[in-house]
């Protein structure tokens, strides 16, 4: 789906700025609206504000503003503006898988470091399960597996290109690209497996943007968008005072992103402390 213009602008300009305005934050915003309700193509939807905010530090952290969309149980970051990242930790792409189920997405420099974790949940069997990442992407997978995994892909396109008749693969061998070029910038993916195909059509789709700083980690949404766009609900559960957890939430689909930082004090690094955690 391909959002207005006007969407991702004026998402943008409030979210620039907008880190000192969510510094109290709430345990759940619920961005969803009845059909009575929805405002017109035209008309400025109202504001939502959600994020972790870190206690005020000496050190230069990184900064990075952007675009967040989700959809289909996929989620993408679109950089806009990258600032302080000189001797950046991660190069280029930031986000690698860190488990099977889990990207970190981390920004840094050489005083500051500030990371996020996104797993996609699920709820079946009664509570909450982990989608999978992409087969190809966990780092479970050993290398002999990868290697002839890889050679079956190049049989299997070998073959392909031979017969002119193409078969569909039970299961992709290679997951899509993981970093995307579009006109609003460098954009990074984060895939997830499919359990099923109806668990996936039921989560939701949203558009908004995102600030990470030494402020913290802020997201902004407008409500009652057309087309059933940001009707999900932001709840915010962190795991100590040194981890902010927020989960994106609609029916039987989560997002979940913890949000931690560490810098550099008296040539050790040091975690950065949750400002108000939850």
């Amino acid at each position: 789906m391909i959002y207005p213009g006007w969407v991702i602008a004026f998402c943008l300009a409030l979210n620039i700025g907008s880190a000192a305005s969510a510094q109290q934050a709430r345990n759940r915003i619920d961005l969803d609206v009845s059909e009575a309700t929805v405002l017109p193509q035209e008309s400025a939807s109202p504001v939502a504000i959600s994020g972790i905010a870190f206690s005020p530090v000496d050190v230069v952290c990184p900064e990075e503003y952007g675009t967040i969309e989700i959809r289909s149980g996929q989620m993408y970051l679109s950089r806009i503006n990258s600032r302080g990242q000189a001797g950046s930790i991660t190069a280029g792409l930031h986000n690698k898988p860190l488990d099977d189920e889990t990207y970190q997405y981390e920004i840094g420099n050489a005083e500051c470091s500030l990371a996020l974790q996104v797993r996609l949940q699920t709820q079946r069997d009664g509570g909450w399960q982990p989608a999978l990442l992409p087969y190809w992407s966990r780092p479970s997978i050993p290398k002999e597996e990868r290697s002839a995994l890889f050679r079956e892909m190049l049989n299997f396109m070998k073959e392909r290109r031979e017969s002119g008749k193409p078969e569909p693969l039970s299961r992709p061998l290679v997951p899509p690209s993981q970093q995307i070029l579009g006109a609003s910038g460098i954009g990074e993916a984060f895939f997830f497996e499919e359990p099923t195909k109806a668990v996936f059509a039921d989560c939701f789709q949203a558009v908004g943007s995102y600030d990470i700083s030494r402020e913290g980690v802020f997201f902004t949404f407008l409500r009652a968008l057309p087309g059933n766009v940001n009707r999900f609900a932001i709840e915010r559960n962190d795991i100590n005072g040194f981890q902010g957890r927020l989960y994106f939430v609609r029916g039987g689909c989560r997002l979940q992103v913890t949000a931690s930082g560490t810098r550099k004090y008296n040539s050790e690094w040091a975690p950065l402390v949750i400002d108000n955690p939850i």
